[in-house]
């Protein structure tokens, strides 16, 4: 067997790792017609039963030769040279019983022998199906096998460059070597298991194995309604092998029971009324009544030997017991030591006909069991069909949400293995499917095999996706009520970075912010251009830039390494509203200010940090002259139900800004 295993493993070697070795030395294609034929050809079973049934024809032959002759032998005198005369003999009841049975007896064997080539021939048809379609699911998990091994060596070599670039993980090559390998060690496993399963059909084909052979793939299905059932078990009970046994059986019983009660009426018919009524009026025998009549009966046929001849003489009487001129097969002598045959007979012919109905009943219990556990499986087969293109559906999103960058490679392979076992599983239900159904129709003698058709299994390829750098993302979210909008940024720790800092045309829009928080700030006039730039900084230094689409409200952020010295910020202003100043007296100025933008309840103003006046929306801050000198050191902070709104700036020709 090692020796076997070795060969075809370097077979393998040998072949193109693309197509199964089978087929790379295949030169005859083997139909599941062809594979159920040469079973037949070759059953074992098949060829014993048809010897079993040249011997009975012999048999048959012998018994009604033998019977003619000692029927010649008990009817004529016999004479030979040396005067020897002898005359025809008697035989008893046992022997009467043989003469008349044996070749019944024989003809049914025929008749069981001649519907069991039917049963033989059918059996060894499922066993070879049984063995085809493990033949199929072991060549289909080594196909998968090896387009899934062609599938990743190819994206292998892809991402290695990649990586090589630095535009992909490596992390995802390591991935991909770790299931390469596995995938191998799992090539190397379904090797073994194709050759014993090839080697088991073979046996079976009479073939020494299937290397110069390739099995086509046709799984079988059918659908049977409920209403087709009572055919279907009609069938079943007229041409299921144990159950025609079991009718045959009866049938011979019935027989020997007619034949033996026969023999009683004949030899003992003024005895045997009693018992044969019994019989006759009493479908369900009560045995122990029969016994204690038959017992009477056997009583009686001896009665006429029971007691003496008496002999009267002068002074003594002589008894002679009449046993004296009983004949050798008078009364219960022709019974021999088979006194009780008929009783023997009846019990075998109940017994064969409580197993007949025994067997009618479980037949149909099991094709009953065998349909409905096939319509379960219909069901179940057809679920997970629909759930598989869902998942496939699903997978295709994923698939582009990778190649958006939105999803790791690692994931998609998870979901895109979790695929392939998936068709596995469908695949493997279609062939437990389609064992059962071959299971059934041995069961129904054979009954599905006018309803079969081929099943499709075609199953796809799924498209790897992409290895990226772990994905750096943007966020923006409008806050209406306030005029605000709320920026965020989500950035792998591999690249590195503490902060970052939008810009709108190069200008600033709000402060450098910590990449864990979010920049709020309010919303931005686009002027020629919806592109804002994103840097990002590792304490103060630049370390990447990214620019995004500012009418989106999310995306991959692109980074791109920066070089060399950033040029200074330049803040952008923006014009807000306005604001003056008037003089109350020597010592005092009024200050107010007007800006439609912002809805606010109150304002404070600040100087130098301290805030030096508050009042309401629509009213003025009067403060002291020095306050406002000069104009750069002051800012207005708008408030609403006493919370800040924002800052704003002044500057000298009073106008609110926004920087």
């Amino acid at each position: 067997m090692i020796q076997k295993i070795c060969v075809i493993m370097i077979l393998v070697i040998l072949c193109n790792t693309s197509m199964l070795y089978i087929t790379e030395c295949a030169e005859n294609m083997l139909t599941l017609q062809d594979i159920r034929t040469l079973a037949i050809e070759n059953s074992t079973g098949l060829q014993n039963t048809k010897i079993d049934l040249v011997k009975k024809q012999i048999e048959l032959r012998q018994a009604k030769e033998g019977i003619a002759d000692i029927i010649k032998k008990e009817s004529t005198i016999r004479f030979s040279l040396l005067f020897n005369i002898k005359f025809p003999e008697k035989h008893g009841m046992p022997k009467e019983i043989e003469l008349l049975t044996k070749i019944p007896e024989i003809e049914n064997d025929i008749k069981v022998l001649n519907e069991k080539k039917n049963s033989e021939a059918l059996k060894s048809q499922t066993t070879a199906e049984q063995a085809y379609y493990d033949v199929l699911f072991a060549q289909y998990q080594q196909q998968k096998t090896i387009d899934r091994l062609e599938q990743l060596e190819q994206s292998q070599y892809v991402i290695d460059k990649q990586v090589k670039l630095g535009k992909a993980k490596q992390s995802d090559l390591e991935y991909i070597q770790d299931s390469i390998d596995s995938l191998q060690k799992q090539s190397e496993r379904n090797i073994l298991t194709l050759y014993e399963k090839q080697t088991k059909l073979a046996s079976l084909l009479g073939k020494e194995n299937l290397l110069y052979d390739t099995v086509s793939e046709e799984l079988q299905q059918t659908s049977f309604q409920r209403n087709q059932l009572n055919d279907i078990t009609n069938y079943a009970l007229e041409h299921d092998f144990e159950l025609y046994q079991k009718r045959q059986s009866r049938i011979l019983a019935e027989k020997e029971t007619d034949v033996v009660m026969g023999i009683y009426k004949n030899v003992y018919s003024k005895y045997i009324s009693d018992v044969e009524s019994y019989i006759k009026n009493h479908k369900n025998i009560d045995y122990e009544e029969f016994i204690a009549r038959y017992q009477y009966t056997l009583y009686n046929i001896d009665s006429p030997w029971y007691g003496s001849y008496v002999i009267n003489l002068i002074f003594f009487k002589i008894y002679i017991p009449k046993e004296w001129f009983k004949g050798e097969y008078s009364g219960t002598r022709y019974m021999e030591d088979e006194k009780y045959q008929l009783f023997i007979t009846l019990v075998e012919r109940d017994k064969a006909i409580e197993e007949e109905k025994q067997t009618e009943k479980q037949l149909k219990q099991n094709i009953e069991t065998a349909y409905s556990t096939l319509k379960t499986m219909e069901s179940s087969i057809k679920q997970m069909e629909q759930n598989l293109q869902q998942n496939e559906i699903r997978y295709q999103k994923k698939l582009e949400e990778n190649k958006k960058g939105f999803i790791s490679f690692v994931e998609l392979e998870s979901a895109r293995e979790s695929l392939y076992q998936q068709q596995q599983l469908l695949y493997e239900s279609k062939v437990d499917y389609a064992k059962s159904l071959s299971a059934f129709n041995a069961q129904t003698a054979g009954y599905v095999n006018y309803f079969l058709n081929i099943v499709q299994t075609q199953q796809y390829d799924y498209e790897m996706g992409d290895s990226n750098m772990e994905t750096a993302m943007w966020h923006i979210k409008t806050d209406i009520t306030n005029y605000n909008f709320l920026f965020s940024v989500s950035v792998p720790e591999e690249y590195d970075v503490d902060s970052y800092q939008l810009y709108y045309e190069q200008n600033a829009v709000g402060e450098k912010t910590p990449i864990s928080e979010t920049l709020t700030h309010l919303s931005i006039a686009y002027g020629n251009t919806t592109m804002l730039t994103v840097n990002f900084y590792k304490q103060n230094e630049l370390k990447y830039t990214a620019d995004i689409e500012g009418v989106s409200y999310d995306g991959v952020l692109h980074m791109k390494k920066a070089y060399g010295k950033v040029a200074p910020e330049k803040q952008q202003q923006y014009e807000k509203g306005s604001w003056n100043i008037k003089q109350l007296d020597n010592l005092r100025d009024t200050f107010y200010i007007e800006t439609e933008q912002y809805h606010y309840d109150a304002y404070d103003l600040i100087a130098n940090n301290i805030v030096i006046g508050t009042a309401k929306k629509g009213e003025a801050i009067t403060a002291l002259h020095l306050y406002f000198e000069p104009i750069s050191n002051l800012q207005l902070r708008l408030k609403k139900e006493n919370k800040e709104l924002v800052k704003l700036y002044l500057d000298e020709n009073g106008v609110l800004l926004l920087k």
